[in-house]
């Protein structure tokens, strides 16, 4: 039995060099001075490289978040006693926009995230973050309009969901000002500018690009948000991210009963919050609570109501020889002997195509401590093995088992049109680790998504029962 890692493919950005940082301070702590040397404009707004759109950044930080990595050598100088002080306390909303060097007309690379500068007794911390997302970083002062990155041993990684080929965006310098436009000795906006490459994937390979950088930033004027939360699976983990980082959050469901969400990183800034409680299945849930960013916006839980995957009845555990009650992806078949599949038990099995998932919902009785099935690989041609990811949870506890297998398909024939070869029938079996009378249990084909890696078979599935 082999194991398969994980592939995650996205946008990267990493930086070296000077970052600058300047805002308008919060309600808490308003910047005073005077008007800012002058600088570059804002960044201009466009989609991603190659025309698919850019989504959310997937930046780690502190308390052992991953993400965001930042590379720099020194510091910068001192800060001026008569310069004016528009980089106290601040929070930005900011765009970073990467133009092909030789390619002017083409759409930037845009990232859009939220800044914030943290200033404890003149020395300065900055912070990245964006749905879900956060890293923290040490900045040093160059005046009172301009910071850049300070001393670190760490390096910086900005990550934004998307789209396959893995798109990477490396910054060699980046020098950002704060403005005053309307002379009221508070900063109105934040601008940047900088050079680095693009990366692309092109598989197992990558090519770098020339990129100019523009950066621009407004004061944090947004309250933040939960993100929508589509119908839990009780065998998943819920995991709720707020738009940007927060100062200071109390989060719970309420429904069937009162649930808590635990931050998942105890220290600001707050980000994610989860529960490892399994839910059961058909029920109502809403997010309460109170929460504030940096700027000293509530959050706003207007919008956190979700539910649970509908019930789709008690499995009857009768080897599939009636048809299943259970949550079907599109590609899921009931099939018999007439399939020209070979059946492991009975007359009748589950067919799970690459990509397709069955969700169950079984009684058990109080000397069940384990879920089985029989499973057969499937394939054609050239094929690899059938991936296989076996999950099951008592609903109510807190206690998932889970094991991904790679099924070798071995050379038995079948009369089957679209999966001409079979491996031998083999039994999987998982431990249930608490006590309770309803049980969910999840079985996935994996299929190949992103990236080179071997075409994978279908699984067909047998006598599903508690044991």
């Amino acid at each position: 039995m082999r194991h398969w890692p994980a592939i995650t493919w996205g946008v990267i950005l990493s930086a070296s060099g000077l970052l600058g940082c300047a805002g308008k301070a919060t309600d808490s702590g308003r910047a005073q001075g005077g008007e800012a040397d002058g600088g570059d404009g804002g960044a201009g707004r466009g989609g991603s490289v190659g025309g698919g759109g850019v989504g959310g950044a997937n930046v780690g930080g502190r308390g052992g978040q991953a993400g965001v990595e930042l590379n720099v050598s020194g510091g910068l100088g001192g800060l001026g006693s008569t310069e004016p002080q528009l980089l106290l306390e601040s929070a930005w909303d900011v765009s970073v926009a990467a133009q092909l060097t030789d390619d002017p007309k083409s759409p930037p690379t845009v990232l859009e995230l939220t800044l914030v500068v943290l200033d404890d007794g003149g020395a300065l911390t900055g912070m990245l973050s964006r749905d879900g997302q956060v890293v923290t970083f040490p900045l040093a002062r160059e005046n009172g309009v301009r910071a850049g990155l300070g001393q670190t041993d760490s390096g910086l990684r900005v990550r934004v969901s998307g789209r396959y080929p893995l798109t990477g965006l490396t910054l060699k310098t980046l020098t950002l000002s704060a403005f005053d436009d309307d002379k009221d000795g508070i900063a109105d906006r934040l601008v940047g500018t900088g050079a680095g490459a693009l990366e692309e994937s092109c598989g197992d390979c990558y090519y770098n690009k020339p990129v100019d950088v523009r950066l621009s930033g407004k004061p944090d004027r947004t309250p933040p948000n939960l993100a929508q939360l589509a119908p839990l699976n009780p065998i998943d983990v819920l995991t709720v991210s707020t738009s940007e980082a927060l100062k200071s959050a109390t989060l719970a469901l309420s429904g069937s009963s009162a649930v808590p969400l635990s931050a998942d990183n105890a220290l600001t800034p707050l980000i994610t919050f989860s529960t490892p409680a399994v839910l059961p299945f058909s029920g109502t849930w809403t997010i309460t609570g109170a929460g504030q960013d940096f700027a000293g916006h509530m959050l706003d839980l207007s919008s956190t109501t979700f539910t649970t995957l509908a019930d789709p009845g008690i499995f009857a555990q009768d080897g599939f020889e009636t048809e299943p009650k259970a949550e079907l992806s599109s590609g899921c078949k009931w099939v018999d002997a007439s399939s020209g599949l070979p059946i492991p038990n009975g007359s009748r099995a589950l067919l799970l195509p690459p990509g397709n998932v069955a969700t169950f919902h079984l009684r058990r009785s109080a000397a069940s401590s384990t879920v089985s099935a029989r499973v057969v690989a499937l394939g054609n041609g050239d094929d690899q093995g059938a991936w296989l990811q076996f999950e099951t949870a008592v609903i109510d506890g807190q206690e998932r088992s889970a094991e991904f297998s790679t099924l070798e398909v071995g050379t038995l024939s079948t009369s089957a049109a679209d999966w001409s070869r079979a491996s031998a029938a083999k039994t999987v079996q998982l431990p249930l680790k608490e006590p309770g009378s309803e049980v969910v249990v999840r079985l996935t084909a994996q299929a190949c998504t992103g990236g080179p890696c071997p075409v994978p078979g279908a699984v067909l599935v047998d006598e599903l029962k508690l044991e």
